[in-house]
Formats: C-alpha cells, sequence, structure tokens
C-alpha cells in the first residue's frame, strides 16, 4: 500500500508541483520598460561595432582570445 501511495506522488504530484512553479516563475518575470529596451540595443549595437582593430587602434589592450579546441580522439 504504502508503495502504491509512492508512485502516486511520483506520477501526480511531482508533475503538478512541477507545472506550478513553472506558472509561478513565468508570472513573476520582469519585463523591461521601453528605456531599458532601447539601453539594451544601444549597448549590443556598440559591442557589434567595436572589433579587435578599433580597440588596437585606441591602443587598448587586446581582448584574450580563446584557446583553440582539442580534436577529440573518439
Amino acid at each position: 500500500m504504502l508503495a502504491d501511495a509512492g508512485w502516486l506522488l511520483v506520477l501526480i504530484a511531482f508533475p503538478v508541483l512541477m507545472i506550478v512553479a513553472v506558472i509561478y516563475a513565468y508570472s513573476r518575470r520582469r519585463r523591461l520598460t521601453p528605456v531599458e529596451k532601447a539601453r539594451q540595443h544601444e549597448a549590443v549595437e556598440e559591442l557589434y561595432e567595436d572589433t579587435p582593430a578599433d580597440r588596437a587602434a585606441r591602443g587598448e589592450a587586446p581582448v584574450a582570445q580563446p584557446a583553440p579546441r582539442r580534436a577529440s580522439n573518439g
């Protein structure tokens, strides 16, 4: 009997709890204001316009590049 109750908990209660958690998280999500959206857009545009050549021309330190990936033997 106790094993049946455990499976009932796993099969019914856990999915219901997960659905409630997702609904709660979705309802608490904060949306950006129009001013914040504009700032975000400007920052993204600035990042895409700023190339390593531009930084070198300004005399800034170069940005560290990620190490090349090694090929796997698998």
